[in-house]
């Protein structure tokens, strides 16, 4: 469903986090931190690395990656939210989620133009606009701070992965109509395309924009185009990670345990299976 606004209504800051299903949490924080080299944010929920909060019928943990917050959603109940969404899609990125200076603003604008907005939280202060207006991606509104975001000055203690990785590149995205998705996320997040060629530390993608919300980057390919569609019904293709020593990436994924798919001199694509089931792929810094 096509979005009918003159402009962007809203001037997002922060990416407030990436979304990552997972079938065993406490397995998937522990990969994330031993492999990935992420660590564990000081919400008070999650004190000496306990994973309490809940949310949807599952668990979460909040970490931080390199450059960037992500969120890994475990499922407590079969019939719950995460639980239904990992039936229907296995692990992946389930959303993205962007800082906005005022939430009931912009909340208020899309109502206005006919946007469904969905799962509205006032003492978690978000909501998503709904997915039919954003060609299948769901994305999340918030002026909610994260405790501990270096971003914003606050000191995280590193940790060094068995796979050195440098920065969280962007999440890739599979949409039925690239020409509307680029448009949608005009009007809903002031995101800024540009050709993936022009953009891409690994070399120009024929059917791709790369557009930018905030400090993040989401590139797009159509159904049909260089990505394969994703299993069910979620649009989210996978996370792009650059790392310094390409020529040495190789040999630490496979001590780490993880299979190569497939690989050329610019860019590597890991065996989901060996990865939490996730899909990823590795670049160059």
């Amino acid at each position: 469903m096509a979005i009918d606004l003159t402009a962007p209504v809203t001037q997002p800051g922060n990416c407030h986090r990436i979304a990552f299903a997972v079938h065993d949490l406490p397995a998937a924080v522990r990969w994330f931190e031993d492999v990935l080299g992420a660590v564990m944010l000081p919400i008070p929920q999650q004190a000496d690395g306990a994973v309490e909060s809940e949310a949807d019928g599952g668990q979460i943990a909040v970490m931080w990656l390199q450059s960037v917050p992500i969120v890994l959603l475990g499922s407590t109940q079969t019939d719950g939210v995460i639980g239904r969404y990992l039936a229907a899609n296995g692990p992946s990125v389930q959303s993205l989620a962007w800082e906005i200076p005022d939430m009931w603003l912009t909340e208020n604008l899309l109502r206005a133009n006919g946007c469904k907005i969905v799962g509205v939280e006032i003492e978690g202060r978000h909501f998503f606009v709904h997915p039919k207006h954003t060609e299948g991606m769901l994305l999340e509104y918030t002026d909610d701070v994260l405790p501990g975001d270096p971003r914003r000055g606050n000191g995280v203690t590193p940790r060094q992965g068995s796979v050195a990785v440098s920065s969280v590149v962007r999440v890739n995205t599979v949409v039925p109509d690239l020409d509307a998705a680029v448009a949608a996320l005009r009007y809903t997040f002031d995101g800024v395309a540009s050709a993936a060629a022009e953009s891409a530390v690994d070399g120009a993608v024929e059917g791709a924009v790369d557009v930018s919300i905030g400090d993040f980057v989401v590139r797009l390919t159509a159904v049909g185009g260089p990505l394969d569609a994703p299993q069910g019904s979620t649009r989210f293709h996978s996370v792009t990670l650059a790392v310094p020593d390409f020529a040495a990436l190789p040999a630490q994924l496979a001590a780490a345990g993880i299979g190569v798919a497939s690989a050329d001199d610019r860019s590597l694509w890991v065996e989901p299976a060996t990865a939490l089931g996730l899909r990823l792929q590795f670049v160059a810094s």
